[in-house]
């Protein structure tokens, strides 16, 4: 989500609002709406715990507040996450005596940009569980 607001140039509040419409809460149907669409690999019952972690006082409906730290939590794990990940990367570089520039070039094959799907290709071999 913080991904899609960066490359959207939204903020939390716009998404909220637009969930919201003009109303306290995200209800339901919205906030699946939005997250099957985010990401459709995730099952009704991942999409269902997902609402729980957002919709802290089980009240039925996500405040703008719930809202704000749900999505915060969820970005600071992403960044754990991929710090993790990076580290890896940059052990088994220097295990094998390679450089980031080296890792870089190899990636995008003479091109000046890493394609997405080499990238995900990459990543996927060196850490299954991600999506």
């Amino acid at each position: 989500v913080a991904a899609m607001l960066r490359r959207e140039g939204k903020t939390q509040d716009q998404l909220f609002d637009a969930l919201a419409r003009g109303q306290a809460d995200v209800v339901w149907s919205d906030f699946r709406g939005l997250f099957a669409q985010l990401e459709p690999n995730l099952s009704e019952r991942q999409l269902e715990e997902l609402w729980r972690h957002f919709d802290k006082n089980g009240d039925g409906g996500v405040s703008r507040a719930e809202f704000k730290l749900a999505l915060g939590a969820v970005s600071s794990a992403a960044e754990d996450v991929a710090q993790e990940v990076c580290s890896r990367v940059i052990v088994a570089l220097a295990r094998e005596g390679k450089s980031v520039s080296q890792l870089f070039d190899a990636l995008a094959e003479s091109r000046s940009t890493v394609q997405w799907k080499d990238f995900a290709d990459f990543f996927q071999a060196l850490e299954p569980n991600l999506t």
